[in-house]
């Protein structure tokens, strides 16, 4: 299935029509300078169903330059280039309602991932705060009286309003599966 929208994509989107849309036009001689590397003559060559360059070796189809250019997977490159040239394909999500779920989807994951971030930097603030509290409270933590149930006290008074509003905030983004 993916082999024959690969062979589609090949076949209805040139090599050339694809860098003059993502990238810019080739001299009169075909080459550009290659985006992989840095140069100032152009050393990448553009047919029309392939390119190379000559400065750094890369080369292949029209689906090879846009998982370079835009540093993707090949079933999402086939998907980019699918929709800039309304070719229709079938890579896994057909319709543009399960495109637009996935999307969302997707969405709320990038969403959850970085609150699951964000949250890393917050325990870790906590915990020094929570450690100045203690020390505060009750001095250097390795003087006799320190017990389990004043480092317990202590922790519960620095991070109870800390866990409340990562709480809110998760509820807010929709739990676990957006709902």
């Amino acid at each position: 299935m993916k082999q024959d929208a690969a062979r589609i994509i090949k076949e209805r989107v040139s090599v050339p029509k694809a860098t003059r849309y993502y990238y810019r036009n080739p001299n009169r001689n075909g080459f550009i300078v290659c985006p992989f590397h840095s140069e100032k003559t152009p050393s990448l060559i553009i047919h029309e169903h392939y390119w190379h360059c000559f400065g750094c070796g890369a080369g292949g189809s029209v689906i090879d330059l846009v998982m370079g250019l835009f540093n993707l997977e090949i079933k999402d490159a086939m998907r980019k280039l699918a929709d800039d040239f309304n070719v229709e394909i079938d890579i896994g999500y057909q319709t543009a309602a399960e495109r637009a779920k996935a999307k969302e989807q997707h969405d709320v994951m990038e969403r959850h991932k970085a609150w699951a971030r964000s949250m890393v930097g917050k325990i870790q603030d906590e915990y020094f705060i929570w450690e100045l509290l203690f020390r505060k409270k009750h001095g250097d933590t390795r003087r006799p009286g320190a017990t389990w149930s004043n480092e317990t006290e202590c922790l519960y008074e620095a991070t109870s309003s800390f866990y409340s509003d990562s709480i809110a905030h998760y509820k807010r983004l929709g739990g676990i599966y957006g709902n």
